[in-house]
């Protein structure tokens, strides 16, 4: 997975980082990666829209990867939900996976776009821009896929590598990525294209000692 470069809004809130580990440099709120072997642009959002602006910036990013031919769309992202440990799966325009996505890894929501602002709320609380995303799929009718972890605070680590299974999963059999396959050790990295890396911050925190400056 390859920088590649920054989407630009005004509608969403500035922010910016300084990159972990070696390489130096910063984040900022709209970064794009690349992965030309699979076809397959990651675009992370880092800072939320302006109040208000959230339909009008999920409208404006749905229509830019519209214009650029992107055939289907994959969110990801969190929600307070009262199914922890397990991923929700909802899937607009026939694209989730004609096998059925695995049951320990993800359970299907289906009737969602029937819900009501106030519905939405109760069965996904706090999930951020995943209706404003949708919507906006759904009026360019466009394939979208969005894969919801139920996120807890605290000792989190296992809902990271669950999201990473079941979002590698969906690549490979909701999106067609026949070459992306997660590689469960060093010893299978050969013959797989996606072995899972823990983020640097991460191991500072299963540390004992107090956590430094940077992670604020």
């Amino acid at each position: 997975m390859t920088h590649v470069g920054w989407f630009q809004s005004p509608l969403v809130l500035s922010m910016s980082a300084a990159k972990s580990g070696k390489t130096f440099g910063v984040h900022i709120n709209l970064e794009l990666y690349q992965d030309a072997d699979n076809a397959l642009t990651v675009l992370i959002q880092r800072a939320p829209p302006i109040k208000g602006f959230e339909q009008c910036f999920a409208d404006a990013l749905v229509k830019w990867a519209s214009s650029l031919g992107f055939s289907r769309l994959l969110f990801l992202g969190g929600a307070a939900s009262k199914s922890v440990g397990k991923s929700s799966l909802l899937s607009l325009n026939g694209a989730a996976t004609k096998e059925g996505f695995p049951a320990n890894l993800a359970k299907t929501i289906v009737g969602w776009k029937t819900w009501t602002r106030q519905e939405w709320t109760d069965e996904l609380p706090y999930s951020g821009m995943l209706r404003p995303f949708l919507l906006a799929c759904e009026a360019l009718d466009m394939k979208a896929t969005s894969l919801v972890m139920p996120v807890a605070e605290g000792d989190n680590f296992l809902d990271g590598l669950r999201m990473a299974h079941a979002t590698i999963y969906a690549l490979s059999t909701t999106l067609g990525h026949t070459n992306l396959h997660l590689a469960l050790s060093s010893s299978d990295a050969k013959d797989k294209r996606v072995t899972l890396e823990m983020p640097a911050s991460w191991r500072r925190i299963e540390s004992d000692d107090p956590l430094d400056g940077t992670m604020y």
